[in-house]
């Protein structure tokens, strides 16, 4: 049977995270006209609100609630995106800073929101 494939533009931008030294360690697409992207993060972020690593949890509760972790950057990203962003350490790996790998990425995905939406972009001059 033949195939007949039609490219789409979807307004799709390739976010690529960087460590302190600008070396890349994850990316994901991110469509900032994703009308649902915002319902999405208010879910993800009352979700993970609710996650807790109990004190007395052992090595599988612990790679359990990571991949529910990922399984919520995923719902949030809409794609596959964990495999990319946590290529580097699990969710659950403590920062210098002391908090968890994933506040981080929630923090910059939060950042990438708020600066990318159709709103902001006409402000800026952006595309």
């Amino acid at each position: 049977m033949e195939e007949l494939r039609r490219k789409v533009k979807t307004g799709a931008l390739n976010v690529i995270l960087t460590n302190e030294n600008d070396e890349e360690i994850g990316r994901f697409l991110f469509n900032p006209v994703d009308l649902n992207i915002i319902r999405r993060y208010e879910e993800v972020v009352a979700n993970l609100e609710k996650m807790e690593v109990p004190e007395d949890a052992t090595e599988k509760d612990i790679l359990e609630l990571s991949d529910r972790l990922e399984e919520q950057i995923d719902y949030l990203l809409n794609s596959k995106a964990s495999k990319s962003v946590f290529a580097i350490c699990n969710p659950l790996t403590l920062t210098e800073s002391g908090d968890f790998f994933i506040e981080n990425i929630i923090v910059e995905i939060a950042d990438v929101i708020a600066g990318n939406r159709p709103e902001n972009q006409k402000e800026t001059g952006e595309n």
